[in-house]
């Protein structure tokens, strides 16, 4: 479960792919072997529970179910490929709202911009409501269940 910002269109439900890699970080390339390889290919499907306001913004409560296990693959693709990132994310989430003030100034409306904006003091709203493993040992099914704190 997470919050994203923004009310992220009119669909419910959806099926999104794309990439670890984060185009954004060109500074971050150079310093680490994740920058500098390839992309590998991901899949996340998500459905959306509600719309909500979180400090007078607007804010959609998603489920999100990954498909493919890799690094940050719910928030990347919470902020490249539905442009909504998630709220606390301080690394995809800032230069998303980096990048929508620089896109201001070329004509975006403030309201817009403002709705992208960081929540920095509060914590990512990224959430396993529910974790499914198999025990070491005797192999049984564990299923554990948590609602989320925002």
């Amino acid at each position: 479960v997470a919050q994203s910002k923004g009310n992220n269109g009119d669909k419910n439900t959806s099926d999104v792919e794309g990439s670890d890699a984060n185009q954004q970080h060109q500074q971050q390339q150079q310093q680490h072997k994740f920058w500098r390889e390839a992309p590998k290919p991901s899949r996340t499907t998500f459905s959306i529970l509600g719309r909500e306001y979180r400090h007078g913004k607007p804010v959609t409560r998603l489920e999100m179910r990954p498909w493919t296990g890799r690094t940050h693959q719910l928030r990347v693709h919470c902020a490249q490929v539905l442009g909504a990132p998630i709220v606390g994310d301080d690394i995809y989430g800032w230069k998303m709202a980096s990048e929508t003030v620089k896109r201001e100034d070329e004509g975006m409306d403030h309201e817009s911009s403002s709705n992208m904006a960081i929540d920095e003091d509060g914590p990512l709203c990224l959430h396993a409501h529910r974790l499914c493993i198999q025990h070491p040992i005797s192999g049984a099914s564990m299923i554990f269940e948590a609602d989320p704190p925002f």
